[in-house]
């Protein structure tokens, strides 16, 4: 297996390329996005391996998207509807 450094990541949000933003460090856990600010996690289960080369953004159901809490709060969603203030339940 490579290093988490020599893998390509790229925002789960606005799919901006992660590695060239300034100070971006593949062992961070989570990477916020400077494009976006959406926080992304980095880290093994992350990888998507050679049966994933067909991946491409467009294959993701657009009608999910993640609540506005989650971007407010930067909880990783569904988690963040304990802990999130700006989520009422």
């Amino acid at each position: 297996m490579k290093k988490l450094s020599e893998y390509d990541w790229y925002c789960d949000e606005c799919h901006e390329y992660l590695n060239s933003q300034s100070g971006f460090d593949a062992y961070c856990g989570y990477w916020t996005c400077s494009n976006c600010g959406n926080s992304n996690k980095i880290g093994k289960s992350e990888i998507l391996f050679d049966d994933h080369d067909d991946f491409s953004y467009e294959d993701e159901d657009e009608d999910e998207e993640m609540p506005e809490c989650c971007s407010a709060c930067g909880g990783p969603y569904p988690n963040c509807m304990t802990s999130c203030k700006l989520f009422d339940n």
